[in-house]
């Protein structure tokens, strides 16, 4: 690609944008320079959003103290705030220089930090409405450079991929998105009438087929040949009338988790892919041998599994392992529109629309509807009736929250902050993990039968009144000050829980004056907040990421306690396993997603999980350790010999926590260093059974604190 895909490039943004570019504030003879970055940046959002034109050119903010960020637009429909860097180069051959990149880094961390007196008026005029997406928590990032080159140096996506890592410290909400030289020639295809899709070679294995009233192919194809259609064809795989659901960002996130964590059981967990052509045929290789089959599809439309297919191909444009693709099974539909008998020749358009909406019609289920089958839940809600104040567990748009009323959403998080820094800094980050699964103890700590209905309602109250104290600093406050209050919120109110003594809130009865009138909240919330802003520049971290930190926020919150000399509480100093694997894995999302899927398995049994966190705490030192997790935990020392030489343990789970000494694994013998240990031979001949330690009872728990004397030495 090269001047004439550009010039092709340039025609399109004369044609879309030529009139609806502000250049008012140029001024000289580099007009053409400005409006083509200016309208690049705007038609990299057209692609990536449904939406008009002249929106798009409204969100540019390119020009003099832009602080690198070229245009910012919130799609309302999908919740995503879209910031953006343009760089127009007319011979495509420059990539982007790392400079800017950097700069455009920057200008993205002091936005979501609210310094806006880094930014030019273009900015600051959309001041309020910026602020309201980005401390939204639904709200999505999207940070997207476009740029009509086609390389991009690995020092500038390093730069992105520390963004992200710092953004996505808890969970995917910030996204990274490269339009360059081919997807922005793509896209003028896209844009046109072109002709039809045809997929060839598709390998289906252990296929299947229907022949009434449509023909009809089904069976299971590589992830790999996912991502091949993806980069060949992107978004004009997809029917429009469902390219809207290519926002679902929680979907998009649930997909990347179990390629990364579980590839293996990907069939299993997903719901797949139809595609609906013209017509489909089978070539003769192979015949009716139903293990694999190669199939042609003319004029294929994929009409569900969109974000499937999407995510599965950005996760391998993005240079992820290729290999892990290989593993993925996805499951396929083929359906032919073309009518069978003479009396209905041609395609059956009405079918492809039924077929299209019938796949895409079921709704979302989301985690916090398992919750509302939970017993505890259903207690507090029909206690709390007799007193006539209603608990919304289920979610409904119909729900107003007042002196009446009030949510799962809401008990979560107050809740949260009465309990610990921890849980608070979940609630904040993530609520929804919390009701991920009502057998683990993240849940079980806040929701279960020794907490009194009359304790929930009187904590949210409180938690109720806290929060407006907060706002009322906020509305005198702005720039830093007023992020620390906002992201810092629920740090704050769990601060004040604790200082004050939880131990006043009242378990038996509808009261809450003795523990509000025990203080002066707005007096509070300014104390802690004066404290905070005098500390916040030591943590070298973006204030919204600071308070998404479990390490940092426990800090800020004992460094608060210890300051606080009134502390009625005394603060717990233990760690969570959320906490403890964030803090013993920063930088590696990958092996952190696999240790969450392990601790997901052992949801329940309170025996392993304690186990599983004393193991992280105690006898994971990622300075001198390292492990490898698939569905079972290799734990290591480090150096630089093969892993089976440097083999201690393996950590598997059925229906108990087993401890290996001895294993084989894919052909490769790991036999643990410690038998080099005299004492430790000795120690296994009298504790354990056939190179084991099965973690079932208290005293298994024991045994294994002796094992970490050995592990330490």
């Amino acid at each position: 690609m090269g001047i004439m895909q550009v010039n092709q490039i340039k025609n399109r943004l004369e044609q879309e944008y030529s009139s609806l570019i502000d250049l008012t504030d140029i001024k000289g003879e580099n007009k053409e320079n400005f409006f083509l970055t200016r309208a690049l940046a705007a038609y990299s959002i057209q692609c990536l959003c449904e939406g008009e034109n002249s929106e798009f050119a409204n969100s540019i903010t390119d020009g003099s103290g832009d602080n690198g960020i070229d245009a910012i637009y919130y799609d309302r429909h999908f919740e995503e705030l879209y910031i953006v860097q343009s760089k127009w180069n007319h011979n495509g051959d420059s990539e982007p220089d790392l400079g800017d990149i950097k700069k455009f880094v920057d200008g993205v961390e002091d936005l979501i930090s609210l310094k806006f007196h880094k930014f030019n008026e273009k900015v600051n005029k959309r001041k309020e409405d910026i602020k309201e997406y980005l401390l939204n928590p639904k709200v999505k990032l999207k940070i997207v450079l476009v740029y009509t080159a086609v390389n991009l140096s690995n020092e500038a996506r390093i730069c992105f991929d520390e963004l992200l890592q710092k953004q996505n410290d808890s969970s995917e909400g910030t996204f990274f998105e490269i339009m360059n030289q081919p997807r922005l020639h793509a896209s003028l295809i896209d844009a046109s009438a072109s002709e039809p899709i045809n997929l060839e070679e598709i390998v289906l294995t252990e296929w299947g087929k229907r022949s009434d009233p449509k023909k009809a192919f089904y069976g299971q194809v590589d992830a790999s040949q996912i991502s091949n259609w993806w980069k060949s064809y992107g978004n004009r795989l997809f029917t429009k009338n469902i390219r809207k659901l290519l926002g679902d960002s929680d979907i998009n996130e649930e997909i990347r988790k179990t390629l990364d964590a579980d590839p293996e059981n990907f069939w299993y967990f997903n719901n797949g892919i139809t595609i609906i052509c013209d017509d489909v045929s089978k070539r003769k290789i192979n015949g009716d041998n139903r293990d694999y089959g190669i199939f042609d599809c003319q004029g294929a439309f994929i009409v569900n599994g969109a974000q499937t297919v999407g995510t599965i191909g950005k996760y391998a444009v993005l240079g992820d392992e290729g290999d892990t693709l290989n593993k993925v099974k996805v499951f396929v539909r083929i359906i032919s529109l073309k009518s069978m008998t003479e009396e209905t020749l041609g395609l059956d358009e009405k079918f492809a629309e039924n077929v299209t909406k019938n796949n895409n019609r079921q709704n979302k289920i989301h985690n916090r509807d398992f919750v509302s089958l939970d017993e505890q839940q259903k207690r507090i809600s029909r206690e709390l009736a007799v007193e006539n104040v209603y608990y919304h567990i289920m979610r409904s748009d119909e729900v107003i929250i007042d002196h009446q009323n009030f949510d799962l959403e809401e008990s979560t998080v107050a809740l949260s902050c009465a309990i610990d820094i921890d849980a608070a800094t979940l609630a904040h980050r993530e609520p929804g993990k919390i009701w991920s699964d009502t057998n683990h103890s993240r849940y079980k700590k806040l929701f279960n039968p020794s907490v009194t209905s009359y304790y929930v309602w009187n904590t949210v109250k409180i938690f109720r009144e806290i929060v407006d104290a907060i706002d009322i600093v906020k509305k005198q406050v702005e720039n830093e000050q007023e992020a620390i209050v906002t992201y810092g919120k629920e740090l704050i109110a769990c601060a004040i829980f604790k200082q004050i003594g939880t131990d006043k809130i009242e378990k038996n009865k509808n009261e809450t004056q003795t523990f509000l009138s025990s203080a002066n909240l707005v007096d509070l919330v300014e104390k802690k907040l004066t404290f905070i802003i005098g500390i916040i520049d030591e943590y070298g971290n973006n204030i919204a990421n600071i308070f998404k930190n479990f390490a940092q926020s426990k800090e800020i919150f004992e460094r608060l306690q210890e300051k606080s000399e009134d502390t009625k509480d005394s603060f717990d100093d233990s760690f969570s396993i959320d906490s403890l694997i964030e803090t013993k894995l920063q930088g590696k999302n990958k092996l952190k997603v696999k240790l969450f899927n392990f601790d997901n398995k052992i949801s329940g049994n309170e025996i392993a999980e304690y186990t599983f966190n004393y193991w992280i705490d105690k006898m994971f030192n990622p300075e001198t350790h390292e492990i490898g997790v698939v569905s079972n935990i290799h734990h290591y020392l480090k150096g630089d010999i093969g892993r089976n030489e440097r083999f201690l343990f393996r950590i598997s789970y059925s229906k108990e926590l087993i401890i290996e000494f001895d294993h084989n694994s894919y052909g490769i013998k790991y036999t643990s260093l410690l038998y080099g240990i005299e004492e430790f031979k000795e120690w296994l001949a009298s504790n354990v059974t056939g190179e084991k330690l099965i973690i079932s009872s208290d005293g298994d728990i024991e045994k294994l604190k002796e094992l970490n004397s050995f592990i330490q030495s």
